[in-house]
């Protein structure tokens, strides 16, 4: 993929550049009116991309301070994550409302990409739907401890790291029975 950028030169969104990089010009291309305000979140993002590593309190306070964005938390580094288009958020909205319907009743919740998952003491993700069934992740946590049920809703832009990097954290928590 290229973009075109202002001096009409070709900008490869190649790996050298990021995977955010590709994922904000995705945004421009598709939103162009709105270019202002992922310009700003872009360099937000980059500029927390580019910074020290970050503990865990950080990062919980990076969320709290700006929660019209999600961070990923990974091994000290944080990384913004992209809006989804409509479809994404039909497609999560509709797995959301019918694992409710399913469970209601029972003691498990089903929760947003809004809410924060906890992998491992290095790393936080922030999946498209999560069901807990643990008590202790009910109220005003930071994060779900004990997940039993996670689902990614795949777009060109995530599918190979929700197939096979995520895959692999997600398989290695020891309370997640099913990754979708």
């Amino acid at each position: 993929m290229h973009h075109r950028s202002e001096d009409d030169g070709e900008r490869d969104c190649s790996p050298q550049y990021g995977t955010h990089y590709a994922i904000i010009v995705q945004i421009y291309q598709r939103y162009p009116g709105d270019h202002h305000i992922w310009k700003k979140r872009h360099e937000r993002a980059m500029a927390i991309e580019n910074r020290r590593s970050m503990t865990v309190e950080e990062y919980f306070q990076l969320e709290a301070n700006d929660p019209e964005t999600r961070y990923e938390y990974i091994d000290g580094h944080v990384y913004a994550m992209a809006g989804g288009t409509a479809n994404h958020d039909t497609i999560k909205s509709n797995i959301q409302r019918t694992l409710w319907n399913l469970l209601r009743g029972s003691n498990c919740r089903v929760y947003s990409s809004d809410m924060k998952v906890y992998i491992s003491e290095t790393r936080y993700f922030h999946p498209d739907v999560t069901v807990t069934c643990d008590p202790r992740d009910r109220g005003r946590v930071q994060a779900i401890q004990s997940p039993r049920l996670i689902v990614e809703v795949l777009s060109p832009t995530t599918e190979l790291t929700d197939r096979t990097w995520k895959l692999k954290n997600y398989r290695a928590h020891p309370t997640i029975e099913e990754y979708v």
